[in-house]
């Protein structure tokens, strides 16, 4: 009896957290949709420099552009150097898909396996984009 009250109590933990994985992705992909777009070079500059301030991040270490994402919206990328990229295409032209790559950048999120970055660091990140909220 004691096993299956132990089967049933993980299987419902594991299935909270998915559902709250799907809440926080489907969240995110709606604010996408109603966000502002990032009007020019000028404006994403301003923007790079307030946000990276909110996380205590070095702006002089982010290069950032608009181009082709490797991804849907943009991506970031550590160098060797200990400097980062962050690229936004398109869709991905707003503060929270920014706010999105420089969490990254913040929780140095770019040599984890792919259950990790799935169930841990994409969503923290989301969360970011979101609400403003680190996770720890």
């Amino acid at each position: 009896m004691a096993n299956i009250r132990d089967f049933i109590r993980k299987g419902t933990s594991i299935l909270w957290i998915i559902i709250c994985i799907i809440f926080v992705i489907s969240s995110s992909y709606s604010l996408l949709a109603s966000s502002e777009k990032i009007k020019d070079d000028e404006q994403l500059k301003i923007l790079l420099n307030g946000e990276a301030s909110k996380l205590g991040l070095d702006v002089k270490k982010i290069s950032i552009r608009f181009g082709q994402a490797e991804g849907n919206v943009g991506h970031s990328r550590k160098y060797s150097n200990g400097t980062y990229e962050i690229v936004l295409d398109d869709l991905g032209r707003n503060r929270e898909t920014l706010r999105h790559e420089l969490y990254h950048i913040y929780r140095d999120n770019f040599e984890s396996n792919n259950l990790t970055y799935f169930l841990i660091e994409e969503p923290g990140a989301m969360i970011y984009e979101s609400l403003g909220i680190k996770i720890q």
